[in-house]
């Protein structure tokens, strides 16, 4: 069952509608140019990073324990830039949720705690004499 259009009427303006496809036309062809240009962007900056793991591999840096290292400090910070964008109570309640699930150590109460907490002075021998025998 076709749907009346606005107006009333059962057609469509063919006039209206051709402007509506060339305009969408129009700016997708500009999203496909920009996608090539990204592609052709991409491509070059993929070689100068394989060309630099090459360098380091060179330089006796495992590649691959290289590149995981670098793979988990960019989740590092992503998680911390999460907790960051979290202010007041909505903040508070995340760290109590973290906490529950044992992650109070990152959380920055936990990391004002760990920095707070007396380290032991002395040298090495001197520390361990103060412990109490088990």
């Amino acid at each position: 069952m076709a749907k009346k259009v606005k107006g009333g009427s059962n057609t469509f303006d063919p006039e209206l509608l051709k402007r509506f496809d060339k305009e969408m036309t129009k700016h997708e062809d500009e999203v496909a140019s920009k996608l090539g240009e990204f592609r052709a962007f991409k491509k070059g900056r993929d070689q100068m990073i394989a060309d630099l793991l090459d360098r380091a591999k060179d330089a006796g840096i495992p590649k691959d324990l290289f590149k995981k290292l670098r793979k988990e400090r960019k989740h590092l910070a992503n998680a911390r830039a999460i907790r960051a964008g979290l202010d007041g109570e909505e903040g508070e309640t995340y760290d109590m949720l973290k906490d529950a699930l044992g992650g109070l150590a990152e959380t920055p109460l936990g990391q004002a705690a760990m920095s707070a907490a007396e380290k032991p002075k002395g040298n090495g021998a001197e520390i361990l004499s103060g412990l109490k025998q088990l």
